[in-house]
């Protein structure tokens, strides 16, 4: 079963290819499938929810887009549990025909009409690259050296070479080629980290030295090949007391690299990695802290930098044991204090950040009522509410009319971007443990309402 998915960027670089308008009309027909299917369109080039299309009389599908430019698109068949994806390919004023036949579970696909060459060719090429074992640790183990590797890389090639000559449009494949052989020393330090994981010294590799030694490191027109580089070299000489592969590829490149500029790319790509990693819900906490702080040794960007040490300083502010921050805020009876003078004393503080306006977190003020009166009486264990009010009447009069029997502040709105800032906060309700010394225990602990939370109160000595 294909997995519906998403190839990062566009196949080629549309940015090149003359500016042009007019309407790109999409058709698609299905023959053989048990239910109707849902058809889906996602746009890569535009900033836009994926479109739904809705069958015609007849049963096909159809769309058309307003174009300035060719766009890369993935079409999506959900049939059911199983789910198909294909690469489209759309230019202005012209047309693209997909037909997908489903017989005894195997499918056949065709792409015909102005870019159906072009479609065929993407959808060759993300099979190879994205989908089969083609390139895969598996193939790579297979090669005796690297000069088989050499020649394995340009025999899975030739298929998308041929594919690729039978488009028309001289630009877009000279585009392809381009692409094709920029991909090429890619497949080769592929190859070399894999072999280099097993165990295999490819510095002792002739045919890969060779290879490696033509490799200008400090060449602005060689970034992809440097990076590349420096992905093995990391695997290569593991001396970098076992940080992240990333955070060490920036410590090696500030010693290897001198040119700034190349310097700089190779940081940018580390962040780029890391919001990538975000975006598709993977978890960069441990990544993210070394890469930042190697970030800051090999950047010159102003900007960037600046950013990176105020997430920095939130990651670190966030980590256990750390010192709570000196953020104002006041009682109900306007009285100042600070988060550092709320927290410690020989108690756990249990600390909801919050507001009056925010209905998740209202819905847990009986539940963190409950829990105050459970833990009534107990030495080892405080509660505090700090709202996030800008309107302290608001919150004023929601104490009055609640009576909570726990310490309550308020956060003016000038302290609220550094508190903000200092802890990570872009949504509330925000739960909070600091230790007996005031210092972080949880950054961010279970709610109220979630029962897990009182075992982990019972257990705190």
């Amino acid at each position: 079963m294909k997995k519906l998915c998403i190839w990062l960027g566009s196949l080629f670089p549309l940015f090149g290819w003359a500016q042009t308008s007019g309407e790109a009309n999409l058709s698609v027909s299905l023959q053989g499938f048990a239910k109707q299917p849902v058809v889906i369109v996602d746009r890569m080039s535009d900033s836009v929810l994926p479109d739904t299309l809705a069958p015609s009389d007849n049963g096909a599908y159809a769309v058309r887009y307003a174009l300035q430019k060719p766009m890369d698109a993935f079409l999506h068949v959900m049939d059911g549990e199983e789910n198909y994806s294909y690469c489209l390919y759309l230019t202005p004023g012209n047309s693209l025909v997909v037909s997908i036949n489903s017989t005894n579970g195997k499918l056949e696909t065709s792409f015909r009409g102005d870019t159906g060459k072009e479609s065929a060719y993407e959808n060759l090429r993300w099979e190879m690259c994205t989908l089969s074992s083609a390139f895969s640790e598996e193939a790579w183990m297979k090669l005796a050296d690297f000069r088989a590797c050499r020649q394995y890389v340009e025999t899975q090639q030739q298929r998308m070479k041929k594919a690729l000559q039978e488009v028309k449009d001289t630009l877009y494949i000279a585009a392809g080629m381009k692409t094709l052989r920029e991909e090429v020393p890619g497949y080769y330090f592929q190859y070399a980290v894999t072999r280099q994981k097993s165990g295999a010294k490819m510095e002792n590799d002739a045919d890969f030295m060779d290879f490696v030694k033509q490799i200008d490191v400090n060449d602005t027109t060689q970034l992809a090949l440097t990076s590349h580089y420096l992905d093995w070299y990391v695997v290569a000489f593991p001396d970098t007391d076992g940080m992240p592969d990333a955070a060490a590829k920036l410590r090696y490149a500030e010693t290897l690299v001198k040119n700034q500029t190349v310097r700089n790319a190779l940081a940018d790509e580390a962040l780029t990695m890391i919001a990538l990693g975000r975006m598709f819900g993977a978890d960069m906490s441990s990544f993210s802290m070394p890469i930042y702080k190697e970030f800051l040794k090999l950047s010159t960007n102003d900007t960037l930098c600046a950013s990176i040490r105020t997430e920095l300083r939130t990651m670190e502010n966030q980590e256990v044991g750390a010192e709570a921050v000196d953020l104002k805020m006041y009682d109900a009876q306007g009285k100042s204090c600070s988060l550092k003078d709320i927290v410690g004393g020989g108690k756990y503080t249990y600390i909801d950040f919050w507001a009056t306006w925010c209905g998740p977190c209202c819905k847990e003020i009986p539940f963190l009522e409950k829990l105050v009166s459970r833990y009534k009486g107990n030495s080892r264990l405080r509660f505090v509410s700090i709202s996030v009010d800008e309107n302290k009447e608001a919150w004023l009069k929601k104490l009055a009319a609640d009576k909570p029997a726990w310490a309550q502040y308020n956060i003016p709105k000038a302290e609220q971007n550094a508190c903000n800032e200092a802890y990570g906060i872009s949504g509330i309700p925000r739960f909070m443990v600091f230790d007996k010394q005031g210092k972080m225990l949880v950054a961010s602990a279970k709610r109220p309402s979630d029962e897990e939370i009182k075992t982990f109160f019972d257990s705190l000595k």
